[in-house]
């Protein structure tokens, strides 16, 4: 089993993370509802 010391990832990865979470919540709260579904790959999950 992994724990957070085992999650090392780079500034730039964190970065694009941060930056997709925003573009998301963003097309969410402008309901902007087939933008927000176009970010999802057609085998993606969100729970």
């Amino acid at each position: 089993m992994s724990n957070s010391k085992d999650l090392v990832t780079s500034a730039d990865t964190q970065r694009e993370v941060e930056q997709l979470l925003y573009h998301q919540a963003e097309a969410l709260d402008e309901r902007r509802w087939e933008e927000w579904l176009d970010l999802f790959t057609e085998d993606g999950i969100y729970w």
